[in-house]
């Protein structure tokens, strides 16, 4: 990650970053190098040019920055340190927060939301296939014990009927067998009674 950068507004200083996002970028107006806080964040610079303080945020990162104004300081003379304006020149400090960083605890966090999302969604669904497979084995049973009971029902109405008739099959056969056992019966009392008849006559005559 980047280190807060902090530039001085001198003339000599041009601009210059006392602390860069590296070692090299720092004290440009020392080592001769024109590595200044406008170049590395040219966005930025239009906000914090003439405001004392503040904070906001672009697309090179999140900033805050506060300007100190000295009166004197002690290792640069009172005539370097004041800008052709004739006011002290100040130390604008800028602590900087590059992009990456600003949402490296948002973006854990909703990586960890999307596995938690992810393991929710997949007990849901597993959840709902095994509802499912539930309803579906219980339909089944459901069906196949309401056809259990149509074929139970289908087998009692055919054994009712199948009753009736050796019912009336056997009614039949024992009328038609008695019919006939007692008409010859009848009819070998009245042979019987016929014979008896004539006996006695046979037997007064004599």
């Amino acid at each position: 990650s980047a280190s807060p950068p902090a530039c001085l507004t001198l003339p000599e200083c041009a601009l210059a970053l006392v602390q860069g996002p590296t070692p090299n970028d720092a004290w440009g107006w020392l080592l001769g190098h024109s590595q200044t806080f406008p170049k590395h964040f040219p966005l930025t610079w239009h906000h914090i040019a003439g405001e004392s303080e503040g904070q906001f945020r672009t697309r090179e990162g999140m900033f805050t920055f506060r300007r100190v104004s000295f009166r004197e300081s002690p290792t640069i003379s009172r005539s370097e340190s004041r800008t052709e304006s004739g006011h002290s020149a100040p130390l604008i400090l800028v602590a900087f927060l590059p992009p990456n960083l600003q949402y490296a605890v948002s973006t854990k966090l909703l990586k960890q939301l999307m596995w938690l999302y992810a393991g929710a969604m997949t007990l849901l669904v597993i959840w709902g296939w095994y509802w499912a497979r539930s309803a579906a084995i219980r339909r089944r049973q459901a069906k196949s014990i309401s056809d259990s009971e149509a074929r139970l029902r289908t087998l009692s109405d055919q054994l009712l009927v199948a009753q009736e008739e050796e019912r009336r099959t056997i009614s039949r056969e024992l009328h038609d067998e008695l019919g006939q056992q007692v008409t010859a019966i009848s009819l070998d009392l009245r042979s019987a009674a016929r014979q008896s008849d004539a006996a006695r006559t046979l037997s007064l005559l004599e």
